[in-house]
């Protein structure tokens, strides 16, 4: 099964290559234009002529393990065609590792030197991707790019991008064959004049690699993406659309399957007013469904979204998720056909957005330092810096959580604040006691524990055995409240007092 994970993976990257690249953080492009390494770069004056153009050769070793991009323009002037010579841009496998953008960055030198040209510009481009040599070994020669791109007068871009079917049978010794089949690529860019702004449709219009002995499949339905970049490449809005995914084996010692229903990810970035960037995701996923060899999982309706508030000088943060319906392996069921649903949400409020920038600002500077040794610590430093400035906003965390069964339900929440007026002093800890406002609350219906308990039984005689005799001692000492159906606990911290269930209990009691 590993074998055919290893061969998908690497088909699916080979053949969605666009795709994969815009889902990732970019860092700037002119660090990585300079360090991929050139065998032909041509360089245009702002008002040259095609015919005036010159070309500065950078001598460079190609290694073997590395990618090359091949381009080749032919410009449409005035009906007549003029062809450029062809540029080779080597790509290293740690450039590929480290920078998933590396081939929207060179789309776009690409696009910027066709730019310094005389308008308006009508280019074809032919894009040949010649693989590492032990990669070719695979998987042969791929198919050419085809890429027709317009600017106008004003600067402003457009651009085609077409990649053709491709098929390929690879062969391996003693092992079975793998015939990989992809049914191409297209794209469309639009780019403003100085670059400030570009954006990138691409259809993946599907890809599959089958074992010809029948054994392992798996497949990637036409899948799309959407982005809107700034100049740096780092994105303000992205979208992927996966429609179906499915793998499957069917081998003597590894046999499952797995299918992925309507995957739809989403991103949007924004600013606020003193310039923290706020991501906002919205996850979904309309079906799962897992089978190996011993159990079956489903689940149906999973969305994990976040959203942001800015109210003045703070900032409200909220994660949700859900799940329409989990339909568990029987072995967690004691081999019942169950299914659950869940709802749950964190909500994180009063967050000084100073506080957060000056810790948003570290870290950036941070990670375009490569190798920073003490990375963890100066961002702690940087926590404790602005730890004051946090609290002096009263932040407040929330937590809320729904769980649905068809053996009975269960609710908790809980909810911890602190009153920045009430902070003397942050050296120690007991200080804070006074400011701290605390409240949670349990309720568990008696059907759902006892499944619970039984499953562990199974696993644990003895821990399970424990559990039930803790149950009975909480509800003795009234710190859990027993109903006809459920328990229930509720409990608060304020002014220095801890209170369950309408009972005050001596904090002595923790320590």
């Amino acid at each position: 099964m590993n074998r055919v994970r290893k061969r998908t993976a690497t088909s699916l990257l080979v053949s969605s290559m666009s795709l994969a690249l815009s889902l990732s953080a970019a860092t700037t492009a002119s660090s990585h234009q300079a360090e991929a390494m050139t065998t032909v770069s041509p360089v245009f004056s702002a008002n040259s002529r095609p015919d005036e153009a010159q070309f500065i050769k950078v001598k460079r070793t190609s290694e073997d393990n590395s990618l090359r991009v091949i381009f080749q323009h032919y410009l449409d002037r005035n009906g007549y065609g003029v062809t450029l010579p062809k540029e080779t841009v080597v790509i290293s496998p740690d450039k590929i590792d480290t920078n998933p953008l590396f081939f929207f960055e060179l789309l776009k030198q690409k696009w910027s030197q066709l730019a310094m040209l005389r308008k308006p510009v009508q280019a074809s481009t032919v894009i040949e991707l010649v693989l590492p040599r032990r990669a070719a070994k695979d998987f042969g020669k791929l198919p050419v790019l085809f890429m027709e791109t317009d600017i106008d007068n004003d600067g402003i871009g457009k651009s085609d991008l077409a990649w053709f079917p491709y098929q390929r049978e690879i062969t391996e010794v003693r092992r079975d064959n793998t015939l990989v089949d992809s049914k191409g690529l297209k794209a469309h860019f639009t780019f403003s004049d100085k670059f400030e702004s570009l954006t990138a449709q691409l259809s993946l219009l599907g890809v599959t690699a089958t074992e010809t002995s029948g054994k392992g499949a798996a497949s990637l339905g036409e899948t799309t993406f959407s982005g809107t970049f700034d100049a740096d490449l780092m994105p303000t809005q992205m979208s992927l659309k996966v429609p179906t995914f499915k793998f499957s084996i069917h081998k003597r010692h590894d046999d499952g399957e797995l299918n992925l229903q309507d995957l739809a990810f989403n991103v949007d970035v924004a600013k606020t007013s003193n310039g923290l960037k706020l991501v906002e995701v919205d996850a979904q996923v309309k079906h799962v469904y897992f089978r190996d060899k011993d159990s079956k999982f489903r689940l149906e309706n999973l969305v994990v979204k976040n959203d942001f508030d800015e109210q003045g000088d703070v900032i409200n943060l909220t994660v949700q998720a859900k799940i329409g319906k989990l339909r568990p392996p029987k072995a967690l069921t004691s081999g019942n056909d169950e299914f659950a649903s869940y709802v749950g949400q964190i909500a994180l409020r009063r967050l000084d957005a100073e506080a957060l920038l000056a810790l948003q600002t570290t870290a950036h500077k941070l990670s375009k330092q490569k190798y920073h040794p003490r990375l963890e610590e100066k961002m702690n430093e940087k926590f404790i810096e602005v730890v004051p400035q946090l609290l002096a906003k009263s932040p407040e965390i929330v937590l809320t959580d729904t769980l649905e069964t068809s053996k009975g339900n269960a609710q908790g929440s809980l909810s911890v604040s602190i009153d920045g007026a009430k902070v003397t002093s942050l050296e120690n800890p007991f200080a804070l006691i006074p400011a701290l406002h605390a409240r949670a609350s349990i309720s568990i219906d008696k059907t759902l524990l006892e499944q619970a308990l039984a499953m562990l039984e199974k696993e644990s005689p003895s821990e399970a055995r424990d559990i039930r005799g803790q149950i009975k001692m909480f509800v003795a000492m009234k710190l859990l409240v027993e109903t006809d159906n459920s328990y229930k606990s509720a409990a608060e911290f304020k002014k220095g007092q801890l209170i369950v269930n309408g009972q005050v209990i001596p904090l002595e009691a923790f320590f």
